[in-house]
């Protein structure tokens, strides 16, 4: 089974369609079968996943093929951020923090605690629980080496 990007005019991919080995053996091959299906005239072979990557990064609807890098890359996610041009993904101007996963007195659960980017202050923000009852939040940033309690 082999995958193939549907293309706009400007190489947005607007879908992502499978094809059997035997009608794909080639991409110009899937091409042309995916060309007589649709009535569509450009297709870029892929991959959904990172496994058998055929270019560089997976195709996602909404994403850009880059014809001279030969990369599907994914819509710029903020102002801010800048394309790494070897790997052809965004990076933030501050690598991004690992998650955490704790847990909290008087629960069995485990907490996590993602970072997300913010834009407006440029810095990768969380928010903890401390407690369950009553709920306690505690918001956090990251400063580049630690987190501080905003």
């Amino acid at each position: 089974m082999k995958y193939f990007a549907k293309l706009s005019l400007e190489n947005i991919v607007l879908s992502i369609h499978k094809v059997e080995d035997s009608n794909a053996s080639t991409e110009q091959a899937g091409s042309e079968y995916l060309t007589n299906i649709h009535n569509w005239s450009s297709w870029k072979e892929c991959s959904k996943t990172n496994v058998n990557v055929i270019r560089k990064n997976p195709a996602k609807i909404g994403d850009t093929y880059d014809v001279d890098k030969d990369a599907f890359i994914s819509p710029k996610p903020f102002n801010s951020w800048v394309l790494n041009e070897t790997t052809c993904q965004w990076e933030p101007p501050v690598e991004k923090p690992a998650t955490e996963s704790y847990s909290v007195s008087g629960s069995n659960e485990t907490f996590t605690a993602v970072p997300q980017w913010n834009e407006d202050n440029q810095r990768w923000e969380k928010q903890k629980v401390l407690s369950i009852k009553p709920t306690t939040l505690q918001d956090q940033h990251w400063d580049g080496t630690n987190w501080i309690v905003s």
